[in-house]
């Protein structure tokens, strides 16, 4: 479809209105804003974009991926949906499909912004840690963006700690090595320090809590947790996550508080939690 430049004029008002709902988080009202877009036959890749992140966000991530690939077949090299469209793969344990593409969005050819690139860090730097070689053999692009060239880095995992792709390699405490309350400390103040939003910075606390999780590091994840929770009291994921570490710990009858505290009941992680 070729969209006339006569009817993006005509759409600008309820483009912007579309991009103040995202921004807000009024992802069902986005997405009642770009079908009139639609429907006035004014839509943009950007605006198919946003109607791909609404659905991420919202949970639906065949109608978001439906999008991404709507919106590329507009603009192929459409930077933000290739990094959607990476995070979808992630969500449902294709961890190579995410890695093609991320690998894809590093080749020297592209023209990244700061913030795109630390998007890009957040979803590889864990793979990075845990399948190092794997990386710099297969994935050259994020080697040489993440460089990996002998340096060592910190376990870090680019979703909540009870969805790590079941392809990762998980690294064993001797691996890992201890890591401090200090530098565990260190971490949460320089995210809390961030100019992003207060739900970003759930999603990173989180993002390390759960590499310190596969690590072993069982102490370093609750910290991070815990942090998040002070940000947000009442996320389902961070609640889950001090579900499983204090499990972990050995105290099952304090993790099914956790898990109760949720806003749905997680029968799956009752039933593990329950377990002896």
């Amino acid at each position: 479809m070729i969209i006339r430049n006569d009817l993006l004029g005509g759409s600008q008002n309820l483009r912007q209105q579309l991009a103040k709902e995202i921004d807000s988080g009024r992802y069902a009202a986005a997405l009642e804003t770009l079908t009139k877009i639609v429907e006035q036959k004014g839509q943009t890749p950007e605006d198919l974009y946003y109607g791909a992140y609404a659905y991420f966000m919202l949970g639906d991530y065949e109608r978001a991926a439906s999008f991404v690939n709507n919106t590329l077949s507009y603009a192929p090299q459409h930077v933000k949906s290739r990094i959607l469209l990476a995070r979808i793969c992630i969500v449902e344990d294709r961890t190579e499909d995410a890695l093609k593409v991320l690998n894809g969005l590093l080749a020297p050819q592209e023209v990244l912004t700061a913030e795109e690139e630390e998007e890009i860090r957040d979803l590889t730097e864990y793979y990075g840690n845990v399948r190092r070689e794997d990386i710099r053999s297969n994935y050259p692009h994020i080697a040489r963006f993440l460089g990996l060239n002998g340096e060592n880095m910190g376990a870090k995992l680019p979703q909540a700690p009870v969805a790590v792709p079941s392809s990762v390699t998980v690294l064993s405490q001797e691996d890992a090595g201890e890591v401090t309350a200090g530098e565990v400390a260190a971490k949460i103040q320089e995210i809390n320090e961030r100019p992003v939003s207060l739900e970003r910075k759930v999603k990173m606390l989180q993002k390390f809590a759960g590499g310190y999780y596969v690590a072993g590091e069982i102490t370093a994840a609750e910290l991070m947790l815990k942090a998040a929770l002070r940000l947000d009291a009442e996320d389902d994921e961070s609640l889950k996550g001090m579900a499983l570490v204090t499990k972990a710990k050995g105290d099952p009858e304090k993790a099914l508080k956790f898990a109760v505290a949720m806003s749905y009941t997680d029968f799956t992680l009752l039933t593990l939690l329950k377990a002896r």
